[in-house]
């Protein structure tokens, strides 16, 4: 579990934010140099052998996976710089949308994470001994 962050770090991470965001920048996602690569390497073609292809869709499946659940840790990240300040007293429209929009983060990375696991089962990659076939 992260640590938790004080006040004065959230309002540092909040006007690091803002200053990206006037920069033309999202902030906290700093992009990388793009690489060329051959797109033979991940395009499946008809000349591909059966495992070949079942390794190409795999890698693009799991690269569509990691840029999906990196891109809801970046939402979330940003979410997290409204966390409202100060003990709760009563409830209030502000903490309920919060909170709301946590949960859903929570969801959707769960399901992310299922279908993700079924295209691994089904792949065959899901080798791996159970709890109940464990020693």
């Amino acid at each position: 579990m992260a640590p938790k962050r004080t006040p004065e770090q959230i309002a540092k991470e909040r006007e690091r934010a803002i200053r990206r965001l006037q920069d033309g920048l999202l902030p906290d996602c700093d992009l990388a140099p793009l690489i060329c690569f051959d797109r033979r390497v991940l395009v499946v073609s008809a000349s591909d052998s059966e495992a070949l292809r079942g390794a190409k869709k795999l890698v693009l499946t799991l690269g569509h996976a990691y840029s999906d659940l990196k891109d809801i840790g970046w939402a979330m990240q940003v979410w997290s710089y409204g966390i409202p300040a100060g003990r709760m007293t009563s409830p209030d429209g502000y903490r309920g949308q919060h909170q709301a929009m946590g949960e859903y983060f929570i969801r959707v990375i769960c399901g992310h994470l299922h279908e993700l696991f079924l295209v691994l089962e089904g792949s065959g990659t899901s080798s791996a001994p159970t709890s109940a076939s464990a020693p």
